[in-house]
C-alpha cells in the first residue's frame, strides 16, 4: 500500500518537473520583460537566447527503447541469415507465424510480430509506440526468398 503510494507520488513529481520549469522560465521571462535595469535591445536578446536554449533542451530530449525481440528480427532481416530456410526451419526457428497467406503471384507469405519500438518525449508527457511485424515470402520450392520488418498499421 506504501509502496503504491510513492510509485504515484513519484509518476506525479516526474510530470510536474517540466511544468516547473516552464512556469520558472515564464516568471523569469516575465521580471525581464518588466524591469527598467536592462535596455530593451538587451532583454530581446536575453529572452531569444533562453527560448532557444528551451527549444533545443525539450526539442532534443527523447527516449527510445528498443524491445529485444525487434533488435534480434532487425538482425536476422539485416543478416540474410532467414533467406533460402524451409518453412519448416523458419517455423522450428521463429514458431508459427501469426499469419499465413498467399499472395496474387500465388506465394505463400508468412507474417511475425517483429516487437516494438517505444519513443518518449519531455520527460514522460508524450510518447509513441510503433509496432512492427516481419514479412516474408516463399519461392515457388518453398525456400524464403524475401524478408523485411514493416511497421505494423
Amino acid at each position: 500500500m506504501i509502496t503504491n503510494l510513492f510509485v504515484g507520488l513519484f509518476i506525479t513529481l516526474i510530470w510536474l518537473i517540466p511544468v516547473l520549469i516552464v512556469v520558472a522560465i515564464i516568471i523569469g521571462l516575465i521580471f525581464l520583460i518588466k524591469t527598467r535595469l536592462i535596455s530593451k535591445t538587451f532583454k530581446i536578446i536575453i529572452i531569444a537566447i533562453i527560448l532557444l536554449c528551451v527549444f533545443i533542451m525539450l526539442y532534443n530530449y527523447k527516449n527510445e527503447t528498443i524491445d529485444n525481440l525487434y533488435i534480434e528480427m532487425k538482425e536476422m532481416v539485416d543478416n540474410k541469415s532467414l533467406i533460402g530456410l524451409s518453412e519448416e526451419e523458419v517455423i522450428q526457428l521463429l514458431g508459427e507465424p501469426r499469419h499465413k497467406y498467399t499472395d496474387r503471384e500465388n506465394k505463400k507469405n508468412y507474417t511475425y510480430s517483429a516487437g516494438k519500438i517505444f519513443k518518449e518525449w519531455f520527460w514522460g508527457i508524450c510518447y509513441s509506440t510503433k509496432y512492427y511485424q516481419l514479412e516474408m515470402e516463399f519461392d515457388e520450392s518453398g525456400k524464403v526468398e524475401y524478408v523485411y520488418i514493416t511497421e505494423s498499421t
